[in-house]
């Protein structure tokens, strides 16, 4: 057997924050120093909007070759919605939205009715985003704000634990657990 010289760089990338991942244990730490040998950190999408014109214009000439069709741009209309949208899923779903828009357009110029429904009806923002619980400012005992978020999930789902669960973002696992630990249901 014979070894054989390798001169190898790795390029990874994630949405998650490796340092509290790492401090939480969730990421091996002497993977996350490996890895970290030079950094780059790119804001999302939605957090640089300015950038659009320009990924459409190269995505759009990629597609113009793999499909050799003569689309030439985006209506106004079109533009606009990509303009307003919050691109969750960043440059990927960019790309894909394009594609399909691409394949589905039948003129130079993709319209409105190309674009996925999710960019013309957007799903309404997650209640979690408009919620925050305020901390009174004497304190409180975190088992009975817990314990009255699960019987509020137990109301609303009927008694449903599936659902309860799924209200508070837990497995249902998670909720007997927590029920029999509070032990008053």
């Amino acid at each position: 057997m014979k070894d054989l010289q390798a001169d190898v760089r790795v390029i990874a990338a994630t949405n998650r924050n490796l340092v509290a991942a790492v401090q939480n244990g969730n990421f091996r730490q002497d993977l996350y120093y490996r890895l970290k040998v030079f950094p780059i950190t790119l804001p999302p999408l939605r957090g640089r909007i300015s950038d659009l014109p320009l990924l459409i214009a190269f995505f759009l000439e990629e597609l113009r070759k793999e499909f050799t069709k003569k689309v030439r741009g985006l209506s106004l209309e079109a533009g606009q919605l990509l303009t307003h949208y919050s691109w969750p899923g960043n440059i990927r779903e960019l790309r894909n939205v394009l594609e399909r828009a691409f394949i589905l357009c039948d003129s130079e110029t993709i319209e409105v009715e190309h674009l996925p429904p999710e960019l013309l009806f957007p799903p309404p923002p997650q209640a979690e985003e408009d919620f925050r619980f305020k901390l009174p400012p004497g304190g409180i005992a975190l088992a009975s704000v817990e314990r009255d978020f699960i019987r509020q999930a137990l109301e609303i789902s009927g008694g449903n634990q599936v659902r309860a669960a799924k209200l508070l973002g837990i497995s249902r696992d998670a909720l007997r657990y927590r029920m029999k630990k509070l032990s008053s249901f």
